[in-house]
């Protein structure tokens, strides 16, 4: 399947809005109780997904159907999925506003990506990484996650964290622990 990908024009005052197509979830969120965030959820059949973890990052996708979008939003690591969602920057010429609504939104199975590649600083520590599909995969697809800043909870608590920590929920071992194995 590779990447499923939709631009949204959501009604911030009518949230939450569930998307069947990308099996994902919208709603809002006071963020360490200062302000009010558009978050993204996974919205699969129940207990597929139990656990996940959700981080605010700097990213960019392209894919081979054309897409371009850059700059910040959120991933959502789930047991089987990797979750996106651009709420600033651009998807192509459009630009992206998450507190008008105007965002941006990808769902990518784990099953489709073929490599995850680390970029490592001076110390060998993980400073980017870029997450790319299976070349046989029509649309292929390539993630790049420049920073990873706040890891967010589901009661508004946000916490600094790192790519590190990311890369370390996208591991085989990180996905099995979220699937409760």
């Amino acid at each position: 399947m590779g990447i499923s990908t939709a631009k949204y024009t959501l009604d911030v005052a009518a949230l939450p809005v569930r998307d069947e197509t990308l099996r994902i979830r919208f709603d809002t969120q006071v963020v360490n109780g200062k302000n009010r965030l558009l978050y993204l959820y996974p919205a699969s059949d129940m207990g597929a997904e139990p656990t996940y973890a959700r981080f605010a990052a700097g990213m960019s996708l392209r894919t081979g159907d054309g897409i371009a979008a850059q700059r910040q939003g959120q991933l959502i690591v789930t047991g089987r999925r990797l979750l996106g969602m651009f709420t600033s920057g651009a998807v192509g010429n459009q630009p992206l506003n998450g507190g008008s609504g105007s965002i941006f939104a990808f769902s990518i199975e784990f099953d489709d990506v073929a490599t995850v590649t680390p970029k490592t600083n001076w110390r060998g520590r993980p400073v980017e990484a870029t997450i790319a599909s299976n070349n046989d995969l029509d649309p292929w697809f390539s993630l790049h996650v420049l920073v990873v800043a706040a890891s967010l909870k589901n009661d508004g608590k946000a916490t600094p964290t790192t790519i590190q920590a990311f890369l370390s929920r996208i591991t085989p071992e990180g996905r099995r622990e979220l699937q409760g194995s």
